[in-house]
Parts: C-alpha cells; sequence; structure tokens
C-alpha cells in the first residue's frame, strides 16, 4: 500500500449519521445482484481493497480499489458475461488462483442472475471434469497457472463450450480474453431482478462417497448474510484508519463469507494472493492491521514465524474458524493488540471463533470470548458457542429423535441461510434433509446454557489445516491406482495442519509397486489439500465384526507417525 493510498483511506469516510440513514432505508432492498451498486452509494470513494502488485486491465491500471472503480469493474465483467450469452440461470465455473478478480467474477455472476461454481485451484483434472459436468456448467473461467497446472488441453473437458481466460496477455487457442471483453464493454449495469429461490450458487464440498457434492445455496440465504453485515457496518462508525487482512482462499465457504463480510460492513483490507506468514506479519506490523480472520493453522504458522518479535499492538479482531483453535495460540494472540496504555494491554482484542459449514452459508455458531475477568474468558473445553439468530439445532440419535440435555448425538440444523438440498443427489438429499432439518454429520452435545461442543466427526471427515477432507472420497480416489486392492485413509494428528492424511494399503496379488510410487501418483492424482501424506503399504487390513476395516485400529496404531 502505497503512502498516497493510507491517506486516502484515512481522509474518505462518510458522515455517520448519513451512512446509517442510507443503509437503514435501503436495507429491505439489498439482495446479491444489487448490494455493490448500493454500498458503492454509500462508500463511494472510499477504498475497500489493497493489493500487492498492480493490476493493468487497460480501462483500469492501480493497487487499490474504491468502492465506485469496484462497481465499474464488476460491472464491465458482467456485461462481457452477457456479451458472451450468458442469462440468468447459466452456470459459470470459476477457477483460478487466489485473486481478488475471482471474487469479482463472482460478484458479476450473482449481479446478472447466473449461478456462480468457484472450484479449488487444486483440483486436478479429473476432479474438474466431474464439477463442470455435474454442474452443467459450460461456461468456465480459469487463468494462465491454473491453465498450465490442471487443465493444459480444452479438449479434455467437452462439455465446456466457452472458455474464458483472465489475463492481458495472449490467450490460447479456444479461448476468450477477459480483459479484451471488459475493454469494450460498459460500465454500466442494471441488476438484474431475483427472487428469494433462486440459485445464486453451487459450492462443492467434499462427499462421503465418490466425487465432492454440490450444495445449493439460494437468494435468501445469501441475501441474508449480506444485510446483517450491512447493518452492523451501518451502526458502527467507520473509523480512521480501520484495515483488514485477507488470506482466505475465495473458493472456500469461509472466503466467500468473509470477502462480502469486509465488503458489506465498509471495511477496507489489504488482500494476500498466497497466505505467507512472515509477509503477513510484515503486513500487520506495517501498516496497524487492526482484523485478522484465519484458520487455526494459520495462526500455528503465525506463531511459529514469530509472532512476538512484531508490534501488533494495533490489532484489535482477531477471528478464527474452520476447525478448533488449539488454546495456547487463543492465549498467544490474545496478548496481542486490544487497547492499550504506556505499552501495557488494558483490554484484550476482540476474539471470536466460528463453527459452520458450506450447508449452513458459512456459520452455524459462534463463540466472542469475554473481555474481562479471566475466568470468562476461558473457554469450555470443545465448546463451539452458540447457534447464530435464526438458527435452529437439536441433536438427535440416528432415528431424528431427540437426546437428553448433555448426550452427544448428530447435530442438526434448521433456519433460513440452510440450503435446501444438494445438487443432482436425491438419494442422499431423503438422507440429509427432513422438515427443513439438515443432517450436519457432526456429533455434538449441548448443555443447559445452549452452547455447542464438539465431539467427533461420524463421516470420518479429516481437518487438514482449515480444509474439510472426507476419507470415502480420497479412498475412492486411490482406488483408481491399479495395484491397490484396498485402502483406508485416516487422519492422524499433526502439530501444523491439526491432522494428515495418512493411506494404509494392501496391495492386489502380484503387484509390484513401493510406497514412494503410491505416494507421488497420489501426489499427481488427487487435490494436494486431500492427498495422503504417506502411503503405508500391509500384508493385511483389520476388520471388525461386518469386515469392514476397523479404522481405529489404524488410529491407534498410526497415531504418532506424524509427530516422530
Amino acid at each position: 500500500m502505497k503512502e498516497r493510498e493510507r491517506v486516502q483511506l484515512e481522509n474518505t469516510k462518510p458522515f455517520y449519521f448519513k451512512k446509517l440513514f442510507k443503509v437503514l432505508f435501503n436495507y429491505n432492498k439489498f439482495n446479491t445482484s444489487n448490494w455493490i451498486d448500493i454500498l458503492a452509494d454509500i462508500y463511494g470513494d472510499r477504498k475497500i481493497f489493497f493489493l500487492e502488485k498492480e493490476l493493468d486491465y487497460g480501462f483500469f491500471k492501480g493497487s487499490s480499489f474504491t468502492y465506485k472503480d469496484m462497481l465499474k469493474f464488476i460491472n464491465r465483467m458482467g456485461n462481457a458475461f452477457k456479451e458472451l450469452g450468458i442469462k440468468k440461470g447459466d452456470r459459470i465455473a470459476l477457477i483460478t488462483m487466489n485473486r481478488l478478480e475471482l471474487a469479482f467474477a463472482y460478484f458479476a455472476g450473482m449481479k446478472i442472475g447466473a449461478v456462480v461454481v468457484p472450484l479449488n485451484a487444486m483440483y486436478r483434472p479429473n476432479e474438474i471434469k466431474y464439477v463442470v459436468e455435474n454442474a452443467e456448467a459450460d461456461v468456465l473461467v480459469t487463468d494462465r497457472q491454473v491453465f498450465n497446472a490442471s487443465i493444459v488441453d480444452i479438449k479434455n473437458f467437452p462439455s465446456v463450450k466457452k472458455w474464458i481466460m483472465l489475463t492481458r496477455e495472449e490467450v490460447p487457442e479456444g479461448f476468450y480474453s477477459l480483459s479484451e471483453l471488459m475493454l469494450n464493454s460498459s460500465e454500466e449495469l442494471e441488476p438484474i431482478e431475483k427472487n428469494m429461490d433462486d440459485i445464486v450458487s453451487i459450492l462443492y464440498t467434499s462427499g462421503t462417497t465418490g466425487y465432492p457434492k454440490g450444495a445449493i445455496l439460494h437468494e435468501e440465504a445469501v441475501t441474508r448474510t449480506i444485510k446483517r453485515m450491512v447493518l452492523l457496518g451501518g451502526l458502527f462508525p467507520t473509523f480512521n484508519r480501520f484495515l483488514g487482512l485477507y488470506v482466505v482462499p475465495l473458493a472456500h465457504v469461509m472466503g466467500y463469507v468473509i470477502i462480502i463480510a469486509m465488503c458489506s460492513m465498509g471495511l477496507p483490507c489489504i488482500f494476500m494472493s498466497r497466505f505467507e506468514p512472515e509477509e503477513a506479519l510484515k503486513i500487520m506490523e506495517k501498516y496497524g492491521v487492526r482484523v485478522f480472520i484465519g484458520v487455526p493453522t494459520m495462526y500455528a504458522l503465525l506463531s511459529m514465524a514469530g509472532a512476538k518479535n512484531y508490534d501488533l499492538s494495533k490489532m484489535k479482531v482477531w477471528g478464527s474458524a474452520a476447525d478448533a483453535l488449539p488454546r495456547e495460540y487463543l492465549e498467544e494472540f490474545q496478548g496481542y493488540g486490544g487497547i492499550r496504555l504506556f505499552g501495557k494491554q488494558l483490554v484484550p482484542p476482540l476474539f471470536f471463533e466460528g463453527y459452520g459449514q458450506v450447508e449452513t452459508t458459512g456459520i452455524t455458531a459462534i463463540y466472542i470470548h469475554p473481555f474481562f475477568f479471566r475466568k470468562w474468558r476461558e473457554k469450555p473445553f470443545g465448546c463451539v458457542g452458540k447457534p447464530t439468530r435464526q438458527m435452529e439445532v437439536k441433536i438427535v440419535d440416528e432415528n431424528w429423535n431427540e437426546v437428553k440435555v448433555g448426550e452427544p448425538g448428530e447435530l442438526i440444523v434448521r433456519g433460513p441461510r440452510v440450503i435446501k438440498g444438494y445438487w443432482k443427489a436425491e438419494d442422499l438429499n431423503k438422507t440429509s434433509f427432513k422438515d427443513g432439518w439438515f443432517r450436519t454429520g457432526d456429533i455434538m452435545r449441548m448443555d443447559k446454557k445452549g452452547r455447542l461442543y464438539f465431539v467427533d466427526r461420524e463421516k470420518d471427515m479429516i481437518k487438514v489445516g482449515g480444509y474439510s477432507v472426507f476419507s470415502k472420497e480420497v479412498e475412492e480416489e486411490m482406488m483408481a491406482n491399479p495395484n491397490i486392492a484396498e485402502v483406508a485413509v485416516i487422519g492422524v494428528k499433526d502439530k501444523i495442519k491439526g491432522q494428515k492424511p495418512l493411506a494404509v494399503v494392501r496391495l492386489k496379488p502380484g503387484a509390484r509397486t513401493t510406497e514412494e510410487e503410491l505416494l507421488q501418483w497420489a501426489k499427481d492424482n488427487i487435490a494436494p489439500y486431500k492427498a495422503p501424506r504417506r502411503v503405508i503399504i500391509v500384508p493385511e487390513m483389520p476388520y471388525g465384526a461386518t469386515m469392514k476395516i476397523d479404522k481405529k485400529v489404524l488410529r491407534k496404531q498410526y497415531e504418532n507417525i506424524f509427530l516422530e
């Protein structure tokens, strides 16, 4: 961020009562197609994004965006999509590196009524092909890095009819250049009319069997998230120099919710395309960052990078989600920032932890650590907080019957932000949804105060640095290797990532391969975030009474393999 931009940030805050009036006046008008238009009217020339490198699209050149800049960019992109024949209800697949244009493409798709399908940039070709075919997305937006690494040849994706590349350079044969289309597009674009049942996005999340399943986000769910954040931003004053640091992948539901929240609340942020702990700490110190939200692994890496050696005294809000935050990192980072006098901390910074999933449009429950009285600040072990407003929860058994208070069972949720079903998955929908209730697959218990406590993951989910990895999905992908007869993928403790996937395999008779060769095959064919970090070949598997592989035995046997 240049010094001139810092000054501009300090001097472009809207008058409080004027801002509040506009927020309240427009509150019931907000939807996913017009929200950026209304925000641009409220915040105008206030900076919202600062970039590490300068962007040059011909019509725009710079390293920062005001709300007006963002609106014009999104309008040009939306008009470019419309020029290609994309209309309301069409699916647009987005797979790029973590870059700000990805968020703008998301917002542009929302504005013209298209259904946006973001894909993880680490997906392998077979995974990309499955998602675009399953979603029936005949338009795909990508960038040079992802194309070279994962797509390579568009002939391998026959279902995609229109290919679009985010670049000002020459594009491969068969591609449209989005920058060229935008250069000739208008900066004016009317938001499309929407109904509360319209589909906004299909977010693919790991399935218990086979490939990922598509969670359908409807207009009502996303609009409620936008309106809640806009209201918070309207009620609180717009402070000088109040700056956030954005580091979460945009294709992840957590990143999607955070970027919407920052825009809606009028919170300018520095956008990091790739999380590097030392660089993040330097940015926090240099620009006096006030807000940081990440996953527990990021806190571990920040700590290991020497957070204590940096000046983080300006920090006012820390946030963590996607997995349980170890107490040692909570206590460490609560010591940075807050309200200080003569270098001594008088009040710790606000620290909140969120629990949720794609199916609840991000947040199901939240725990805000109190500022005062240490005994109040000590979070009960395993507590993920209380359900958010308008989120009903129950703890039930396998027959949907509610269990007694304090007893473990599966968490089910219901509310306007809960999805109504998965895309093209009738059988799964029948078992996961009932009378508006959704089975989360997480084993929880609830105390008399209504607080939720996480017990276990019913579906053998593995949490790898904030990513959710399902063992069954990885097992089925591993079984594509012709040498493997059986495979069990388990989560094993790791100091940095929380857990790492370990694959235990039994080979087919006569198969000749090594653990190293299988590991390399997995790296080549499975997305890096979920690929096994180690493969162990065994002569036979442990079985339970029903002849299923007993994963409890394997977990016990290999529980310290990544700690050694």
